[in-house]
């Protein structure tokens, strides 16, 4: 399994996975939500110290995802 872990926590960020699986690229996806480009750029490459909740509820939306689809904690030892 690939990991994409945010800073130095245990949290996947599974964004850049999510879109590869939908084949959408993070432009479309900015286009498709409404959010400006450099934060949904931000949000994938694990670059924000913190996110609006509205922001990741419409990245979930357009995506079709629950919230623990886009970031998943793994357990020390795993990954």
């Amino acid at each position: 399994m690939i990991t994409n872990f945010i800073d130095d926590t245990r949290i996947d960020n599974r964004l850049p996975a999510i879109l590869a699986m939908k084949k959408m690229s993070i432009r479309q996806l900015s286009d498709e939500t409404g959010i400006v480009y450099t934060m949904i750029r931000d949000v994938y490459h694990g670059k924000r110290q913190s996110v609006k909740w509205e922001t990741i509820d419409r990245i979930c939306q357009v995506l079709g995802v629950d919230v623990g689809d886009l970031y998943v904690r793994i357990p020390e030892g795993e990954g």
